[in-house]
């Protein structure tokens, strides 16, 4: 019998190893009440398969197991699912007749419940297998259907004897791993990790030892092995079948030809590395690569392109950061990418020397790191009101890191201690610049425009001793919470339009053409509740040095006091973008804005905002070309209503700004109308902002699908008067606040 295989593993099999914790939570889910789905999920070729078989293998009647393998009908639409699963169904509990006519989820839920309303019927265990051989339509028809059986089941007792098992990698982000999928909620996650080393050294030790290999020669080749592939399932296997193969052959092996197998699995190329390589190309993830490879980023689970590329193969969690996920896969990955391979300095092993002890200056660093990671956790659930002692424990780590590194107190740091060397700096998309307030004032002031106010120091607040900061790093500005945050939009050309790449592009967004900007600053979220609620406490529906001629005779004679929906509990949340607001009040609250702050704030214009949507690249989404659910608020996330403002952060744009496409539409400063190629002008000059005309809105809303939600779409004309529950705004600015730089 051959001891190493790299395909699925049959039940029972002497060569799966590792899993043991895993089987045994997918036995419980099958045994116990069913108060959760399971979901088994990890990159390509990590045993999943392998782990549902010896399920197949463990649960004992009278459970049924009925495990679906989605490849047997790739591409297949949402009729054509139901119809399959209802075939494949029937051969482990009868379903009755005319199986065909199941096609929709209502269909099978009827059958299904009458099924296994039967006493004789047991307990029933769907593994839902490859999802990723149907597209994205069909897995959301599935997974809401699956959603709406979870539910039923509390009041259908039939149905609580039904268990779903998903498996895949990641398609099942948007399907079941996201927060904003259908399914996390109602979903137990089971993540696959590589085998830990003395498992992953005992199977190739074992191996070897079966093919002849002396015992003592088959463990020093174990963790040779373990060196190069850090306990992936499918290279370890391989490895320990080409290095059988050798031995057959009668080589005498030595470590030399661990690293000789090495080079002839990147040579030849198996599908497991094709598809890793197709995925970053489908998924628009090659710059996140490139990020991964040179800069290692901060561990954070915030990071919706790191954890997708953990999804697909490539990335792993190493310490309190992300990391490749084994030498071989680096050094594939830098070559096929074109990125340098670190410096031995720079590299951090990914091997940890169990028997070399770290040093106390290693084990504080690492300590520090450990804080820090959680506090920025912390820090990013409260967003711009993030309590101040947080901020300030966050600046005084991040300093005394930097002060360690310096110092070279890490110098020969540990791996598993300091398995990160080196603050983040990645090219590819640079971290923005933010200006962050600092804790609320009991009260805003009040003052004329163009009037600077004085704002009195807290006298209880700490200040943090102050330390130079690495240009493009987040600042913290003077100011009180409720003014917007700030992103930086680096000055520089970009593409603006859509060309006729973009199917569901219109004549207004043609032609494409490059128009470079100068650099400015623009709101990191649209303006929320919290931060509008000292403009409508304050003066701000009171003084008509703020408002336009048009505007203030429009509020004088509406009686308007505030926005619309202000009161309503559905609208008005702390975090949520500020609805109801018409552009008559935008420009009101910038201008408010400026005197409060002695900073002029104001309306993006149509360039800017797109420039901030999309980057420089003339990407169709923020996040790429390719539409993916659970990236945006939009229809298709099923929330119908407006979402905390920053929550669909795998949405971010190029320069880390949320929710520029989807929850609200926003307000620009450019009146309709305006033809391409578009002419550069100073559209917020007083002449432009008396103007009757209507403005632009820009980036769709929650009740938009998305061909609004393209960076490059222009909206169809609106009033400057024109309120709805999904008009909102984000203001822009020429300049970071002064005070704000450390």
């Amino acid at each position: 019998m051959a001891f190493f295989s790299t395909t699925a593993l049959s039940p029972g099999s002497p060569v799966f190893r590792g899993r043991a914790a895993e089987l045994a939570r997918l036995l419980r889910l099958c045994r116990e009440e069913v108060t959760r789905y399971g979901v088994v999920y990890g990159g390509r070729q990590n045993g999943k398969t392998s782990l549902l078989f010896q399920l197949l293998g463990a649960v004992e009647q009278p459970t049924k197991l009925c495990r679906i393998d989605f490849q047997e009908i790739q591409g297949a639409r949402p009729e054509q699912v139901f119809a399959y699963l209802a075939e494949q169904i029937d051969t482990v509990v009868p379903l009755g007749r005319d199986l065909g006519q199941i096609v929709n989820a209502p269909r099978l839920k009827a059958r299904l419940t009458e099924a296994l309303a039967r006493p004789e019927v047991g307990r029933l265990v769907l593994m839902l297998d490859e999802l990723g051989a149907l597209p994205p339509d069909s897995r959301e028809a599935l997974g809401n259907a699956l959603r709406s059986f979870f539910h039923n089941r509390l009041v259908s007792p039939p149905l609580q004897k039904l268990q779903i098992i998903f498996s895949g990698g990641v398609e099942l982000y948007t399907m079941v791993v996201s927060e904003v999928s259908s399914l996390h909620s109602v979903c137990e996650e089971i993540y696959l990790p590589d085998l830990p080393a003395p498992e992953a050294v005992t199977l190739i030790a074992d191996g070897l030892q079966a093919a002849g290999v002396e015992a003592v020669l088959s463990e020093t080749l174990g963790r040779a092995v373990y060196a190069q592939v850090a306990g992936h399932p499918y290279l370890t296997q391989r490895m320990g079948e080409l290095l059988a193969s050798a031995h057959a052959a009668g080589t005498a092996l030595s470590v030399a030809n661990v690293e000789l197998a090495a080079t002839e699995i990147v040579a030849d190329a198996p599908p497991l590395l094709r598809r890793i390589r197709d995925d970053l190309r489908t998924h628009q993830l090659e710059q996140a690569a490139r990020r991964l490879l040179r800069d290692r980023p901060p561990f954070d689970r915030l990071d919706d392109d790191m954890v997708r590329l953990e999804l697909i193969g490539l990335a792993k969690r190493d310490g309190t950061h992300w990391a490749p996920r084994n030498p071989l896969l680096a050094a594939v990955f830098h070559r096929l990418l074109g990125v340098a391979v670190p410096t031995p300095e720079q590299a951090r092993p990914a091997i940890v020397a169990p028997d070399d002890p770290p040093t106390e200056a290693q084990l504080i660093l690492a300590e520090k790191r450990r804080r820090l990671h959680a506090l920025e956790l912390t820090a990013a659930r409260y967003g711009i009101d993030a309590p101040p002692h947080i901020t300030i424990e966050i600046e005084d780590l991040r300093r005394e890191i930097e002060d360690l590194r310096r110092t070279g107190e890490a110098s020969t740091a540990h791996p598993a201690a300091a398995s990160s060397d080196a603050a983040p700096t990645p090219a590819d998309r640079a971290p923005p610049a933010v200006a962050e307030p600092l804790p609320p004032t009991p009260k805003p002031p009040i003052s004329k425009p163009h009037e600077q106010p004085t704002q009195p120091p807290d006298p209880g607040a700490k200040k943090p001793a102050p330390a130079p900061r690495p240009q493009g790093q987040a600042t913290r500005a003077a100011l009180p919470p409720w003014v917007p945050a700030l992103v930086k939009v680096p000055a520089g050309p970009f593409l603006m339009g859509s060309s006729d790449a973009d199917t569901m592009a219109t004549a207004n967004e043609k032609p494409q053409h490059t128009l470079t900007l100068p650099d400015y600053w623009i709101g990191k979220t649209p303006v929320t509740n919290a931060q509008f609620r000292p403009f409508v406490e304050g003066d701000g529906y009171t003084n008509p040095a703020y408002w336009t001629k048009v505007g203030w005779a429009w509020r004088e004679k509406e009686g308007i006091v505030k926005p619309g929906f202000w009161n309503d509990t559905k609208w008005n949340g702390n975090d949520y973008p500020v609805v109801g607001v018409s552009w008559f009040e935008a420009v009101a609250y910038c201008r408010w804005l400026s005197a409060q702050t002695g900073h002029t704030f104001r309306l993006p214009s149509e360039a800017e905002w797109e420039k901030a949507a999309r980057g420089p690249d003339g990407l169709i989404w923020p996040w790429g070309h390719q539409w993916e659910v659970g990236r945006c608020n939009s229809t298709e996330a099923g929330i119908k209503k407006t979402s905390p403002v920053g929550q669909f952060a795998g949405g971010a744009s190029p320069y880390g700004i949320f929710d520029m496409v989807s929850n609200v539409w926003e307000w620009c400063a450019t009146p309709f109308g305006k033809k391409y190629p578009y002419q550069e002008e100073d559209e917020w000059a007083e002449a432009y902002v008396e103007r009757t005309a209507s403005p632009r809105l820009r980036g769709g809303s929650y009740g938009n699908e998305q061909k609004p939600a393209r960076a490059s779409s222009r909206n169809v004309s609106h009033f400057p008067r024109d309120r709805a529950t999904d008009f909102g705004l984000r203001v822009a600015s020429h300049s970071l606040l002064p005070g704000s730089e450390s």
